[in-house]
């Protein structure tokens, strides 16, 4: 079974595109648009989101929020780390904003690297998905006209 592009997948897009672009100007480290199989600090990578369904003004109008962590990891002296999870969560933060989200909360997290764990933070990046339904409609059968 492949891969359909869906709302999901467009948001999870344009939070990476949003931190590769904002990479050029800041500090660079690893930027994963999915976890990546091994966590090498220092990087940045966006976890799988949860969805909230919410209603908008009167009459109401449903949306779906996909609130994504985005999870932030630093290595060095217990300083050097706190020092880059500064930097680090905000150019995240910041980066949200630049790819049409809000950014919620941030909040300190233990991160498994499979060795000692490492400071690191999470960022939850809130995305406006424009639909209710999140897949692309199925085309099969759609005549020319």
């Amino acid at each position: 079974m492949g891969l359909r592009v869906n709302a999901l997948t467009t948001a999870r897009g344009e939070l990476y595109a949003a931190m590769l672009a904002s990479a050029a100007v800041h500090q660079p480290w690893r930027i994963h648009e999915w976890a990546p199989d091994q966590v090498v600090a220092p990087c940045v990578y966006i976890g799988n989101p949860s969805l909230d369904r919410q209603t908008v003004g009167n009459p109401g109008v449903a949306v779906v929020i996909a609130t994504y962590p985005i999870y932030c990891v630093a290595d060095g002296s217990p300083a050097a780390q706190s020092k880059a999870l500064d930097e680090m969560v905000a150019f995240v933060w910041d980066a949200t904003f630049a790819a049409g989200g809000l950014p919620d909360t941030s909040r300190p997290a233990s991160i498994d690297v499979g060795g000692p764990n490492l400071r690191g933070a999470a960022v939850q990046a809130d995305m406006t998905l424009r639909a209710v339904t999140l897949c692309a409609p199925n085309l099969e059968g759609a005549t020319h006209g």
